[in-house]
């Protein structure tokens, strides 16, 4: 998308661009609710799971630079969530082997 985008036409390029974020914006924000989701359930079928502390960074990110004041919310709330989680959990990968 960058590319075609840098390498149409500039009076097309306003238009274009538009259409670029929207979509970008729309991904960020489907992303985060599914990611969210998939966090809940392997929170309540393994407490322990690997991906919480990568999930948790990218989730931070998100609402630092989100100007969306729901997506924002729902971003926090899915941190308050998974910084309940003791962090010795977090970092637990004893699950995969078994």
């Amino acid at each position: 998308m960058f590319e075609t985008l840098s390498t149409m036409p500039d009076a097309l390029k306003p238009a274009a661009t538009n259409r670029v974020a929207q979509y970008l914006y729309f991904s960020l924000h489907h992303t985060t609710k599914h990611l969210s989701f998939q966090d809940r359930m392997l929170a309540e079928f393994l407490p322990a799971y690997s991906n919480s502390i990568q999930r948790l960074e990218t989730l931070r990110h998100i609402a630092a630079t989100t100007t969306n004041s729901m997506t924002r919310a729902n971003v926090q709330q899915r941190i308050d969530t998974l910084s309940a989680i003791p962090t010795n959990q977090l970092n637990d990968v004893s699950w995969i082997a078994e």
